[in-house]
């Protein structure tokens, strides 16, 4: 956790095969507009017992854990919350909104629609092989190994709960994990009232390939919706 100036807190959820750390290119900018930033580690990404991962039956309950410490630490409860997700973690942050209202805005960057999706995209597009059977298979194997289905999580859902609140999602029109045609779908689910950014590049690549403009938008939202209010944690 960093503090910021403002009455506000961002957190930040990292994508499949990342940690913590990569959060810190977003923390960069947002910081300096001071808002306080919290990134943690998924279950599947910590350095200790480190577990398998689950395309949401791990990381929905670690997010969920993210969300109380924020509201019950003290100094930042009754802070505004907004979220920043990329690949899993933006999937994840969706999920998390729609069950908690008072999280204020979302940005999704690159996430997927369903967890059976994500299987089915990622297997063609990032492994090069056929959807079927080795989605099944894939799937199949993550609820032998874990307990969990990693097919079962729908984004789309929840995406429905979230029609009156601000969500900017950010896809790659040269995704090799997710068609684009994922993040369209959220956005359709959310109620097609924001914007959706779909950035010619590769997945996750659009703040390295368009900096100015991905900070522009990405603080546009959260200026508008977590406030203007300079008080904050020391």
């Amino acid at each position: 956790y960093l503090a910021g100036t403002k009455r506000a807190v961002l957190i930040v959820f990292h994508g499949y095969g990342r940690d913590h750390t990569r959060a810190w290119r977003y923390a960069s900018f947002l910081r300096r507009a001071g808002y306080g930033i919290v990134t943690v580690d998924f279950r599947s990404s910590r350095a200790r017992d480190r577990k398998p991962t689950t395309l949401g039956g791990y990381e929905l309950p670690d997010a969920e854990a993210t969300l109380a410490w924020v509201e019950h630490e003290p100094g930042l409860a009754g802070d505004r919350v907004g979220l920043l997700g990329e690949s899993l973690g933006g999937s994840v942050a969706l999920v998390l909104a729609a069950r908690h209202p008072e999280i204020a805005a979302v940005v999704a960057d690159c996430p997927f629609a369903t967890g059976k999706r994500a299987l089915e995209d990622s297997m063609e597009r990032w492994m090069h092989l056929p959807r079927w059977p080795f989605a099944d298979l894939a799937r199949h194997g993550g609820r032998l190994l874990t307990g969990h289905d990693p097919g079962a999580l729908d984004v789309v859902a929840a995406a429905e709960s979230l029609a009156t609140r601000p969500v900017l999602f950010v896809h790659a029109s040269r995704d090799d994990r997710f068609a684009p045609e994922q993040a369209r779908d959220l956005w359709r689910a959310a109620g097609a009232k924001d914007e959706i950014w779909l950035v010619d590049t590769g997945h996750n690549e659009a703040w390295q390939s368009h900096r100015a403009e991905y900070e522009r938008r990405v603080l546009e939202l959260f200026g508008r919706t977590l406030g203007s209010g300079e008080e904050g944690a020391d």
